[in-house]
This record gives C-alpha cells, sequence and structure tokens, in this order.
C-alpha cells in the first residue's frame, strides 16, 4: 500500500501512470483467476502465475517518498539509472 504522504508528494502524471498500472494488473489477477475458475489451470498454478505477475509488476515500493518519486520517474523513462542513483544518493 502506497502511504497518503506519498500520493499527496506526486505529479498528475504520476498518479496517471500508477493508476494505468494498477488497473494493468488488475487485469491481468481477473483473467488468472477466471481462467481457474473455469478449470483451465489448478488453483497453484493460478496462485503462482499471481504471484509472478506481481513481481514483475513496474510498481515502485520504498519507504521513503523521495525514493519513491524517483524510483517512480526512473520507471516512467523521465530520469536515467545515473539521475536516480544521484537522487537517492548512491551515485
Amino acid at each position: 500500500m502506497i502511504s497518503k504522504k506519498i500520493l499527496n508528494a506526486l505529479t498528475k502524471e504520476q498518479l496517471i501512470f500508477l493508476i494505468n498500472q494498477y488497473q494493468h494488473m488488475e487485469f491481468i489477477i481477473s483473467e488468472i483467476c477466471v481462467n481457474e475458475s473455469k478449470q483451465h489451470i489448478p488453483s497453484e498454478q493460478a496462485v503462482e502465475e499471481i504471484r509472478k505477475e506481481l513481481r514483475n509488476c513496474n510498481l515502485p515500493f520504498c519507504t521513503s517518498t523521495e525514493e519513491f518519486i524517483s524510483l517512480l520517474d526512473y520507471t516512467m523513462g523521465k530520469i536515467t539509472l545515473d539521475e536516480y542513483k544521484e537522487r537517492i544518493g548512491i551515485g
């Protein structure tokens, strides 16, 4: 869950990007659940596919607001890897 503090610090463009990512994940997970409920795949496989999709999603998970925003900007292609590292103090 993304904290309210982080959400309040995001730009409109960043919020739209996050909403699109969440909607995409919701669609993928619902498709996996439909396949399981129609018995096209076993429950265990559905759980594994959902876990795989969650691991591969483009949503940043960070504790600090600055790190979250920087990783989001990097994920969106707004900054380079070097700029990201500089922002979070590891470059």
